[in-house]
């Protein structure tokens, strides 16, 4: 059971994966280049800085997903007290996308409730995982 539950879990991020590279196609955006977008606009009106990004992810993930959105979704400012660190200001295009990188999400996590059962063998409702 146990292999069959790492098996179904494997499938599904791919799957989820897919689809979300399908959904974010016309933004060019990674899935978790979307995610990290939805998370600072979740933040919107705080002071966020990339320090504040590494408690949960690895550094190289950060420096990298940043650099990618710094193609027109937000920009990197200074701190004027501390020149290691760099407060990110969401752009005009972040908040333009916001609707649509919700709406991504909404559905991937609908994908997401649909597919567990099917991949564990069973249909909607079943306790098969």
């Amino acid at each position: 059971m146990r292999k069959n539950l790492i098996w179904t879990l494997k499938q599904l991020h791919l799957s989820l994966e897919q689809y979300g590279k399908i959904l974010l196609e016309d933004m060019e955006l990674s899935p978790t280049q979307c995610i990290l977008l939805h998370y600072l606009l979740s933040r919107r009106g705080q002071d966020i800085y990339g320090a504040d990004l590494l408690a949960t992810l690895a550094k190289a993930s950060v420096s990298s997903t940043l650099k990618a959105l710094r193609q027109g979704y937000l920009r990197m400012k200074e701190d004027p007290l501390d020149d290691g660190k760099k407060q990110i200001i969401l752009m005009e295009k972040a908040y333009g996308a916001e609707q649509l990188i919700h709406t991504s999400l909404l559905a991937q996590q609908k994908r997401l409730y649909q597919e567990i059962p099917a991949m564990a063998g069973g249909g909607p409702g079943s306790n098969a995982l």
